[in-house]
């Protein structure tokens, strides 16, 4: 039986490390962008939701308060 030289396996842990390396990043850059992305839409609810806010207060009559439903 054949084993391995420790020099061959130091490389080929290299490698392995490498394309774990590699793997991590482009999840990194991944999670980053989704992240990005998830603030970027969560900004343009926030001012969606506050013109819609504003447009419901100025259509209402004054002191109208209508209980929400549930």
């Amino acid at each position: 039986m054949t084993t391995p030289s420790r020099s061959r396996l130091l490389v080929v842990g290299s490698e392995d490390y490498f394309n774990w390396r590699e793997s991590m990043e482009r999840h990194r850059c991944e999670s980053e962008r989704h992240m990005q992305a998830l603030l970027h839409e969560t900004r343009r609810l926030r001012e969606e939701n506050e013109v819609l806010r504003i447009q419901v207060s100025s259509s209402d009559p004054p002191h109208s308060h209508r209980p929400r439903s549930e």
